[in-house]
């Protein structure tokens, strides 16, 4: 669990991995990126003999959705392609052997 991310913050405490999304300045909004992170990330920690994985965000949102400005960048195939991306860390997120809890805050 060294990789490095741009968008997030990944920590392991004894049992437990923290994945941080870490785009305050864009309220945490789920760019093409941003997911391609988090779907890294989930992988990584799934990997692991942690018992647990928490999803919590920086600054006072926790996430707006989706990035609007990367989805109007887009045409129609490029707009499916980052719903794919979604649907695959969502599907992740319930496969992981671990318990995922979400630490939400503010605007979610």
């Amino acid at each position: 669990m060294t990789e490095e991310y741009r968008h997030l913050l990944v920590k392991r405490e004894g049992d437990t991995v923290t994945v941080t999304m870490n785009r305050p300045d864009r309220r945490n909004a789920l760019s093409a990126d941003h997911l391609t992170e988090l779907l890294a990330a989930f992988r990584a920690a799934g990997d692991t003999d942690a018992t647990g994985i928490v999803l919590a965000a920086a600054g006072p949102v926790f996430s707006a959705g989706h990035d609007f400005a990367d989805v109007a960048a887009r045409d129609l195939l490029g707009v499916r392609e980052l719903l794919t991306l979604c649907q695959e860390v969502m599907t992740t997120l319930e496969s992981v052997p671990q318990v995922v809890i979400a630490r939400v805050h503010g605007l979610a």
